[in-house]
């Protein structure tokens, strides 16, 4: 009777452990599904916003109202603009906030004129700019908002803007 009874029990404890192998796999199975549909729909679908923003090519012109980011990018329609030539302090800073509504003030409602010169590793057009004829960069530059950037530099721009940015050595 003994013997019969841990047959009994050792049969039970496979059923159950078999069970649970089943239902893992099953769990396993079903990961794996949600997984490959993730992909498929994250192949399928373009990032957001990416097929709405518009990217301009060298020398293009791009005018409008802008949305200003921060102090040294703004958004004209659907092109994400940075300016080229300055770096302003990041929003993070305390100096950041500073420089937007420095800028904000700037434009102040007014429709900017950028000239595309590059695009950044961010895939944003790098932009000469200038509201009413006063350039951007130099504006900001006297004001001490931003410092110049040599890596986004154009020629014959350096002396007007180390001009600018004399007053102000960060």
């Amino acid at each position: 009777m003994h013997q019969r009874f841990a047959q009994q029990q050792e049969a039970d404890q496979q059923q159950v452990h078999g069970g649970r192998q089943r239902q893992a796999a099953h769990q396993r199975e079903r990961r794996i599904a949600y997984a490959a549909i993730a992909l498929a729909l994250c192949l399928a679908v373009p990032a957001a916003g990416a097929a709405e923003r518009a990217v301009g090519q060298p020398g293009d012109v791009i005018e409008g109202p802008a949305r200003v980011v921060d102090g040294d990018t703004v958004w004209i329609g659907d092109h994400n603009i940075r300016f080229a030539i300055v770096d302003a302090p990041e929003m993070r800073t305390p100096e950041g906030p500073v420089a937007k509504q420095y800028l904000v003030d700037l434009i102040a409602d007014r429709p900017l004129t950028c000239r595309v010169t590059s695009r950044d590793r961010y895939n944003r057009d790098v932009a000469i700019c200038s509201v009413d004829g006063v350039m951007i960069d130099e504006a900001l530059l006297r004001a001490c908002q931003a410092r110049i950037l040599p890596r986004y530099m154009i020629a014959g721009e350096r002396a007007r803007l180390e001009d600018a940015a004399s007053m102000c050595r960060r």
